[in-house]
Order: C-alpha cells, then structure tokens, then sequence
C-alpha cells in the first residue's frame, strides 16, 4: 500500500508544493501527529508542514515553522490556541546527511490540552526539555475531523481560507515521514498535487531496543531460547500499566501439559507453573497490586519445586510438594514464548487457568536467564518499540477491580474530565472520598468530629445508573444531583467534563451541557479530598461505606481514559 512507503516530500524546482490528501480519522477528544523534517536552504524561515480543518466547523490542527520555529495552532470549538517552541531549527547540509538537523516534531492533544516537542533526531531517546503545554476552553474537546476534512502537507491553495492566525501558507524543506493517530500517511498517496518532488529519505533517530509499547490486543511471539533448563528457570521484566488483568508472559509445551506464565489479576502479579496434569500448579502471588502506572521490575526464579518472586522490594516464595520426583518443565526450541498475550488462532481453552488478556503498557529489560529477549525479532501485533516518553493514558476494567489514585480537591475554581466506555446498566466510574483513607489517629474530640465531617460531606462521584450518567457532590453543607437525560451505556466513548467556577457547577457530556447552562450552585465553595489516595475509580474497596456518596458501587466492566485534572 502507498501509506507502507517511506518517501520524502520537497519543492519542486520552482519553490512549490501544495498536497491534499484523504485524512484517516474520525471525531475524536484526542489527536497524535509526528512529522520528521529538515530544512535544506539557508533562506527558507518559514513553511506550512500540516494543516487539517474541518469542511462543517471552525474546528482546525496545522503545523508550521516561523521563523525557524514550530508553532501548533487548533481550535476545537473554544477559539484558537497557539503553542510556540522555542528551539530554533538549524539548516542541513545540501545532501541532507546530518541526523543531528533533522527534527521530530511531535503534537498531542488530550481533551483540552495540548504538548509540542520538537527533537533532534539524534536525541529521539532523551525527553525535550524545552517541551511546551498549553490547553484550551475545556468545554470543547471534541474536534469534527473525519475523512472529509480539508487535509494539506506542504502549502495550502489559494482558495482555502485559513484562520487568521497561522502565518504561513507555502512548503519549504524536506519532510520525510508524517503519522496521524498512529497511522503513516502516505506522502505519494495524495488526491491532489501541485509542484512536489522527493528528496533525501530521512532520519528517524535511534530506538531503544529493550523497550516496548504494547497497545493491548495484541502479542509478541519470541522462540525458545536455546539450552533451556528443565529444572530451573530466570524471568525478568519490567512493566508499567493500569491494567486489571494481563498477560505478561507464557510458554508451554502442550503435548505433557506443562506451561509456565506471569499473569496480572486484580493488579497483583501471579507467577504459575505446571509439570503436567496429574500434579499441583507451583503459585505465587504478590498480596499488594502494581497496577498503578509505575515501573515494576519482576524476577521469578525457579529451583526444583520451590519459586521466589521478586517485585520491586518485595520477596514471594512458593512450594510444590508433590514435584520432589518430578520438577522437570521441558521447553525445547520447537516451543514458544508469547508476551503481552496471545494470537486469535491460540488454544487459550487448553490452559483454563492462566489469563491471556492483551497487556496494555510498557515492557523492558526482558530476559531468560542471562539471554536478553528482543522482541524487535519477534512476531508482534500492537506492539511499538520505545516507550521512554510513553505515559499510560487508558485502563481497562473487567468488572472486578478498581484504580485508586492520589486525591484531588474541587477547589473555588476546578475541573476534570474522562472519557468512558461501558455497556453497564449501572457502574460506578468516579469517586472522591474521605472513607477508608489512611490519616494519622485523632488527638481530641475536635479532629474526631472535623475527620467524621470530612468523610460525609467532602465527596464527588460520577456513575452510570439505570444506563443514564449521575453525578453528585458535597463541599460540606449538603448534597447536589445532576443527571443525565440521554443514555451513556452504548459501548461507545462518551466525554464527561465538571467545570467549578466558585459554587457553581457545570457538566458537560460530549462537549453539551446537562441540565442548564447556568450549572448547578452548590452549597460550600471548596470539596476537599485527601492527600494520599481516595480518588477512585472504576469501584472500591470492599465494605467502604460509600452508599450515601454513590447510587452504585458496581466495578465497572470497561474503559476509562485520558483523565484530566485543572488542565493537567
């Protein structure tokens, strides 16, 4: 296909180069966009790199050098925002062959907020420190771009009206790659085309080949290492998800029922080993969940019929009894190991017990052993390498856990926002509160009587009930209710957004309001919630006293993500 082929795109002899193109996209609250670009002419200063507009709104993304710097101008109902780096780019040489002045310049709009990088190829691996954040009138996240866009790479024609403030409208330089939401855009796979050349393939900088980003649904199918040890074996990896339940690793040899895997149930990390059929698994789990988007580094290390599990600083020991005359696993090269989960044409039924969920986060630091596994080798699926800068911006729910998180107060002026996909009648997606928060032993009856006030009336939550969405919130004088008047639980995405002005409360669902447009005046100013924990989401603890703060505590069965808290 003309999307696979790498190709760069240039003026033509006589300056000029103006592309359309048909845009894969769909209305959406978040956006990605990654152009690798240099410039190659002493005398150019400023160019149009990418401008997409909606053809029914005023909704518009464009990139754009001024002055040998890269703006980002969008617009998603709320006016024009404009985000300016400040890293000058240098010029090339002629031949295009220094990697240190070609650029990857990277946007990415999540709601209502928005990151500019722009790096040195050279230094793709390292973080920008000049990275620029910026965000925009969080009652309008939603963009209406679809496939019927205008979408131009290079300049754009003098029958397009353009808003006011981008400041370019021609192409100059060497683009090399352009990816939009994950997807490569063709650059020879235009609908339009006036001027346009090609030039130098470009540089996409290093790739850290230990790192891994799985999207979830997918996999990574490695063969056996060589000399592999029937009596013992090494599993090391580091991971960083807010999965519930995943796959982490699993190899077997189906003809004597004999399999070893790393699993995530509940958020715990569960190591499992069979000799066949007629014996006892070897199990060992970790009491305390790591699910909690932070790096963990976990090594299982086999001897016989005994297992030490070793996550972070942690030490999980486990025993077979009945494997003393047969500890043998034997895994030779015709078997395989699989990361991060499993093909569609796998036979998951014949290993009932193990979870074979798709992992959705980061790997690194594989090993068997002392043998370091590159998946880059691998047969993978939604499978990315690198994931240095990757934050993990979506958890997945499977009806039997939740996410705590660090707590966060409404102040006089607040908001937040998620987006949320489910098909339950009724589950509870969001909830602040003070019940069962770990605070240090009261002193005297007047912090017993302040903590008794905070834990009953400084709450928020947000749940789908009898299919409709319910939010509710006390800043300490008494509860207000908003409901929803259309359904929420259609399995598709649905964008809540709470902006608090003073005592006033406004909910918008899908960019429109709920209820009035005035809001909803509340009767304190301030909802306080605790420093460490408290904010949940997708469920609770068990037996946390919680009926009065939300109509459900049902965990919720799929997805939240893209979680925003006063604009960060």
């Amino acid at each position: 296909m003309a999307s696979s082929l790498k190709v760069s795109l240039t003026t033509d002899k006589n300056g000029k180069c103006v592309r359309s193109y048909q845009p894969q996209i769909r209305p959406s609250t978040t956006n990605n966009i990654i152009l690798n670009y240099a410039l190659n002419k002493k005398d150019d200063r400023d160019s149009l790199l990418f401008y997409l507009a909606s053809t029914v709104s005023d909704d518009f993304m464009a990139i754009e050098m001024v002055n040998r710097k890269i703006h980002f101008l969008w617009n998603a109902g709320g006016g024009t925002q404009v985000l300016k780096h400040g890293h000058t780019l240098q010029v090339n040489d002629e031949q295009l062959s220094k990697e240190e002045y070609w650029y990857i310049i990277e946007v990415n709009r999540i709601g209502n907020l928005a990151t500019l990088t722009v790096k040195s190829a050279s230094k793709k691996a390292e973080p920008d420190h000049n990275k620029v954040q910026g965000h925009s009138s969080l009652e309008f996240t939603k963009m209406s771009l679809n496939s019927s866009s205008h979408f131009f790479i290079g300049g754009i024609p003098s029958s397009v009206k353009v808003p006011g403030q981008v400041k370019t409208r021609s192409f100059a330089g060497c683009l090399y790659e352009v990816r939009l939401d994950g997807n490569r855009v063709g650059l020879w796979n235009f609908i339009t085309n006036y001027g346009c050349s090609g030039c130098k393939e470009g540089v996409t900088g290093q790739v850290d080949a230990s790192k891994y980003m799985f999207k979830g649904g997918g996999y990574a199918i490695h063969r056996q290492i060589k000399n592999y040890p029937y009596y013992e074996h090494t599993i090391t990896l580091k991971f960083k998800t807010f999965d519930e339940n995943a796959l982490l690793f699993f190899t077997s040899n189906p003809q004597k029922g004999q399999f070893v895997s790393l699993e995530l149930r509940s958020g715990k990390i569960v190591y499992q080993a069979s000799v066949g059929p007629t014996t006892s698994r070897l199990i060992v789990s970790t009491t305390k969940s790591f699910n909690n988007g932070y790096l963990t580094r976990t090594t299982i290390q086999r001897r016989g019929n005994k297992v030490y599990l070793l996550a972070n600083n942690s030490i999980i020991e486990g025993k077979a009894d009945d494997w003393k005359k047969n500890d043998k696993i034997e895994l030779n090269l015709s078997t395989k190991m699989y990361y991060g989960g499993v093909p569609p044409n796998f036979s998951a039924s014949s290993w009932p017990d193990v979870v074979f969920q798709g992992f959705h986060g980061c790997m690194s630091g594989l090993q068997i052993g002392s043998t370091v596994v590159n998946l880059l080798n691998a047969e993978a699926y939604n499978l990315l390498p690198g994931c240095e800068d990757e934050v993990i911006k979506i958890v997945r729910f499977t009806g039997m856990g939740y996410l705590e998180m660090k707590g966060q107060p409404l102040e006089r002026e607040s908001n937040f926002s998620f987006t949320f996909l489910t098909k339950q009648e009724n589950a509870l997606l969001l909830l602040s509160t003070f019940e069962g928060s770990d605070e240090k032993e009261v002193e005297n009856l007047e912090e017993l009587w302040l903590r008794l006030w905070k834990t009953t009336q400084n709450y928020y939550s947000v749940a789908v009930v009898n299919g409709k969405l319910e939010t509710r919130l006390n800043a300490g004088k008494g509860e207000k209710l908003i409901e929803s008047s259309k359904p929420v639980n259609d399995g598709k995405y649905h964008t809540v957004t709470l902006l608090k002005n003073r005592r006033y409360v406004k909910l918008r669902i899908d960019d429109e309001n709920v209820g009035s447009d005035e809001g909803l005046r509340l009767k304190g100013s301030r909802i306080d919630a605790p420093v460490n924990g408290g904010l949940f989401f997708g469920g609770v603890r068990n037996n946390m006293r919680v009926s009065q703060m939300t109509t459900t505590t049902n965990n919720l069965t799929g997805i939240i993500k893209d979680v925003i808290f006063n604009n960060r």
